[in-house]
């Protein structure tokens, strides 16, 4: 018996296109981009891989959770590094 072969060129644009938005649409489900590609790959019998590149290809998640999530990071660093200034400041003092 032959091992079947996958043939990933066979996905035509308009299945990539609906693969991706298949993915944007199960990842806040699923907990991650990753775990979404996963389902999608599953259902559409090619690899993971082969999804993540069609996924770049679109602009990736384009998730306002994300903007959202990236935006709060960055506010959480700024006062990390406001703070460490200040217990940076209060250092220098304190040696003196």
């Amino acid at each position: 018996m032959s091992e079947q072969r996958r043939r990933y060129g066979h996905f035509d644009a308009e299945v990539r296109a609906a693969a991706v938005e298949s993915v944007r649409r199960l990842r806040p489900h699923v907990g991650s981009a990753e775990a979404a590609c996963r389902v999608v790959a599953e259902q559409l019998g090619c690899s993971i891989s082969s999804i993540r590149s069609w996924l770049r290809e679109a602009g990736g998640i384009g998730d306002v959770e994300d903007a959202a999530r990236e935006a709060e990071l960055r506010e959480q660093l700024r006062i990390a590094a406001e703070m460490n200034r200040e217990l940076a400041e209060h250092a220098r003092g304190s040696r003196r």
